[in-house]
């Protein structure tokens, strides 16, 4: 991309709210890139038949944010949130890229970037009405990043503590795990469990709603580890494996394996933190040596989105597990999203077309459950409930350790009315109107 300064900047007197007429091409392509457009036919997931037309991937925009707001656990004024999420950013992109750092920029970054967000387009919707909350940090890093250095697609690799600083700590905990000869159910609940690997060092804004850091398993604060931190993590792994706080459709899966171990059968499996994902392929490596018909198709994200796991990640960690990297029924997919979550509207159209031809689909993250409801494809979900947006679509409580592994049958939605949470208040807590847990057993 050349020239956003010129693309994206507006003279003050456009920024009145009034609608753009005329075709602004420049301004509709720069605006696509900074969303995370992948593909140039928006409905192109719809038209496929992957969605239907009323497909939400989100629970709410951010222009919704403001002080009157009702479902908002804490009501705050928009442009007061917005840049305390730009400030943040900043600071992230001073402490690990100070060369991008311009404090003549920073300066009047925050009320340059409302500006934008204000704007309007063509049919009279402003950027910040297109912008979902559960993919806002990376939208916002990617408009700081223009101003900054005029390149909104830079990867910034701003959480190394949680990403490969640790990960020989992860490997040395499978290795011990692997000495305990755990059956192939043990493995899928502990790749659900390392969700929870170091999630009180994310910043607010990352897991994008509130964290209760109380039920983290908490990693090393020093680069040095000792063999009873790996004793500790792997413990501490395998009793939140084992939590009899949850929805679990692990059952459900197997029996859908066995019933189709005779044919060639994909799965594909969008993924989600870094050191989490680590634990998943040592999973997969099992899954695959105990059915020889499946094949699976790993979708990371092409771009670095926070902590999670990249197409150039995946590759790295699978020379850690050469079983796996070897064998021929393991894909690892180039062009996943390039933006934190998974939003059907946006995504490469080869990502969607093997979504489309797959048998069906295991997603990890939280984010990813609740951008994907109402996907017209077989799902299994899994994350642990650890946040309090999670807390409201599940109905449990994340200081009771949930794990969520749900069983989500194509068009349908396991939870709803996240809006109306207002109107639903249980131990303090507002819970949307349909959780998981009102139809427990469906969903298992």
């Amino acid at each position: 991309m050349k020239n956003w300064v010129q693309r994206l900047s507006v003279p003050q007197s456009d920024l009145s709210g009034e609608c753009y007429n005329g075709d602004d091409i420049s301004w509709y392509e720069a605006v696509n890139t900074i969303l995370g457009f992948q593909n140039a036919e928006h409905d192109y997931a719809i038209r496929i038949g992957l969605c239907d037309s009323d497909y939400t991937p989100g629970t709410f925009t951010i222009n919704e944010i403001s002080n009157t707001c009702r479902f908002l656990e804490c009501p705050i004024n928009f442009e007061e949130w917005i840049s305390k999420a730009i400030d943040d950013e900043i600071e992230l992109i001073k402490k690990y890229y100070p060369s991008f750092y311009d404090p003549e920029v920073v300066r009047d970054i925050s009320p340059k970037i409302i500006s934008i967000l204000n704007r309007n387009s063509k049919n009279c919707t402003s950027l910040k009405n297109r912008i979902w909350y559960q993919e806002y940090p990376d939208i916002i890093r990617r408009l700081i990043l223009y101003l900054l250095i005029d390149n909104p697609e830079q990867d910034l690799d701003i959480y190394p503590h949680l990403k490969n600083e640790r990960s020989e700590l992860i490997f040395d905990v499978l290795d011990l795990l692997e000495e305990r000869n755990l059956e192939l159910l043990d493995w899928l609940h502990l790749s659900i469990a390392a969700g929870l690997l170091g999630i009180d060092e994310k910043t607010v804004h990352a897991a994008t709603s509130t964290i209760d850091t109380h039920i983290a398993i908490c990693l090393p604060h020093s680069m040095g580890y000792t063999k009873f931190d790996v004793e500790r993590i792997a413990n501490d792994l395998s009793n939140a494996a084992q939590s009899k706080y949850r929805i679990d459709a692990s059952n459900t899966f197997f029996q859908i394996l066995d019933l189709n171990c005779s044919a060639d059968f994909c799965i594909v499996s969008l993924v989600d933190d870094y050191l989490e994902t680590i634990v998943l392929l040592k999973y997969y490596q099992k899954l695959l040596e105990k059915y020889p018909k499946i094949k699976i198709f790993c979708v990371p994200k092409s771009t670095v989105c926070g902590n999670d796991a990249t197409y150039e990640d995946v590759l790295n960690i699978l020379k850690r597990i050469p079983a796996l990297k070897n064998n021929n029924r393991f894909y690892v997919v180039p062009n996943g999203p390039n933006i934190g979550g998974c939003n059907l509207l946006k995504l490469n159209k080869d990502v969607l077309h093997l979504l489309n031809r797959s048998q069906l689909l295991d997603v990890r993250g939280a984010r990813n459950y609740e951008m994907l409801q109402g996907i017209n494809k077989e799902t299994f979900f899994g994350f642990m409930v650890c946040r309090e947006i999670s807390e409201s679509v599940t109905g449990l409580s994340a200081d009771k350790l949930p794990f969520i592994y749900l069983h989500q049958p194509a068009k349908q939605k396991t939870f709803d009315k996240f809006k109306e949470r207002y109107k639903r208040i249980e131990n303090g807590k507002m819970i949307a109107l349909k959780t998981v847990m009102d139809n427990q057993l469906k969903w298992e």
